[in-house]
C-alpha cells in the first residue's frame, strides 16, 4: 500500500511537471517562432518517456524502506506509537 501511494504521488508529480514544462516550452516557442524562421517546436518523446519511467522508479525506491519498516510492525504497535 505504501509503494502504491508513492507510485501515485510520483505519477501525479510527473504529470504536473510534464504538463507545465510542455506548456512553458510551447509558450516560449510561440514567441520565438516569429523571430526565428528555422525554429520548430518538437517534443523529445524518448527523453520524456525515459524521464517518466525514472521518476516513477525513484518514487517506488524511495518508499522501499518505509514499506519494509511498516511490514515488520504490527498494527497494535503502530497505533501505540502514534
Amino acid at each position: 500500500m505504501i509503494r502504491l501511494e508513492a507510485l501515485t504521488v510520483a505519477a501525479f508529480g510527473t504529470a504536473l511537471g510534464f504538463a507545465s514544462g510542455v506548456f512553458g516550452a510551447w509558450a516560449v516557442s510561440s514567441l520565438a517562432n516569429g523571430s526565428l524562421p528555422q525554429y520548430s517546436f518538437t517534443l523529445p518523446w524518448g527523453t520524456l518517456l525515459l524521464t517518466c519511467a525514472l521518476s516513477l522508479a525513484a518514487g517506488v525506491l524511495a518508499a522501499a524502506l518505509p514499506a519494509r519498516r511498516a511490514a515488520h510492525l504490527s498494527p497494535l504497535e503502530a497505533a501505540a506509537e502514534a
